[in-house]
């Protein structure tokens, strides 16, 4: 059974090899939300750069509701960060971005209320447009360990929408 509960970080149990991952966004209204992902070396995956050396976005979705999926399965070790952007509508839409790595699945959830039609900019934190969702830790021996930018916010109920499946 599905629960939501608050969380600090996840960790991921290290395997033979590096741990695969991949970030779905999903939503609520027809409206163009985009997925970011940035690697430890610089690289940003969007919908106007979708492959980078460890891995790609596969579509992105301008109408509404997704998916959009970046996937990987060459994962170096360093921080990966997750970041989602309202681009382009009026309506206030429901973002859902769940992250799967070999062994373990999380779901994060929040509302963007408006568009920022920034061109693709990198999203810039927590705004009304964009949601800074995530950080991934790669460890070198492979364990991963996923953490939302704002703990402060988690402990104090959920309040941003943010929360953890098990």
């Amino acid at each position: 059974m599905a629960t939501s509960r608050p969380m600090e970080s996840f960790v991921g149990s290290p395997g033979n090899s590096r741990s695969v991952f991949g970030v779905t966004l999903t939503w609520d209204q027809a409206t163009d939300i985009d997925l970011h992902i940035f690697s430890p070396g610089g690289e940003h995956s969007y919908f106007g750069n979708k492959a980078i050396s460890m891995g790609s976005l596969d579509f992105d979705d301008r109408d509404g509701f997704g998916p959009e999926h970046f996937s990987t399965n060459a994962l170096v070790p360093g921080v990966y960060r997750l970041a989602v952007d309202y681009f382009g509508g009026q309506t206030p839409t429901k973002c859902y971005v769940t992250v799967t790595t070999d062994e373990d699945s999380l779901q994060f959830s929040r509302t963007l209320t408006r568009a920022d039609g920034n061109g693709g900019a990198i999203p810039s934190g927590d705004t009304e447009s964009s949601w800074w969702v995530a950080d991934l830790h790669v460890a070198e021996d492979g364990s991963v360990t996923i953490t939302p930018p704002d703990l402060t916010t988690l402990r104090s109920g959920l309040d941003r929408g943010t929360s953890c499946k098990e």
